[in-house]
C-alpha cells in the first residue's frame, strides 16, 4: 500500500532579474504586496510593511517588503543598483507557482528569473 504524500506549505523563492527600478518605491512595493496578497489569500491579510535598507551603500540600497496573513507570508528585497528582486512566498493555500511567476514578474517588468520550490510537509 502506498501512502498519498501531503504538503502543509509552498516555499517560493523567486529572484526576478533586470526589473523596473522605477517600480522600487514605497508606493508599488505596497501595491505589489496588496496584490500578491489577495492573489494567494484574498481578504485575510494585515498591513503591508515596506522600508527602506541600506541607505549611503550605493550596492546595497534599496526596500524591503513583509506582509503576512493567517496563512500566509511574503517577504521581498528590491535592489536598486542591481536591479533585483528578491521575493519569497510561504502559504499554506494552495496555489501555482507559475502564476505567482507571471504576477511577479509583470509588475515589475522583467521576463527573466530564477526560481525553486519547497514543499513543506
Amino acid at each position: 500500500m502506498t501512502e498519498e504524500k501531503t504538503f502543509w506549505t509552498l516555499d517560493l523563492s523567486l529572484d526576478l532579474y533586470d526589473c523596473d527600478v522605477d517600480k522600487f518605491n514605497m508606493e508599488d512595493i505596497k501595491e505589489f504586496g496588496k496584490r500578491l496578497g489577495d492573489f494567494l489569500d484574498p481578504d485575510a491579510w494585515t498591513s503591508v510593511q515596506s522600508a527602506k535598507f541600506g541607505e549611503g551603500e550605493e550596492l546595497m540600497e534599496g526596500f524591503r517588503l513583509i506582509h503576512e496573513s493567517y496563512a500566509s507570508l511574503i517577504t521581498a528585497h528590491f535592489v536598486n543598483k542591481s536591479r533585483k528582486a528578491y521575493i519569497n512566498i510561504h502559504s499554506c493555500q494552495p496555489y501555482k507557482p507559475t502564476d505567482a511567476i507571471e504576477l511577479c514578474g509583470d509588475f515589475f517588468g522583467t521576463t527573466r528569473y530564477t526560481c525553486k520550490k519547497n514543499m513543506r510537509d
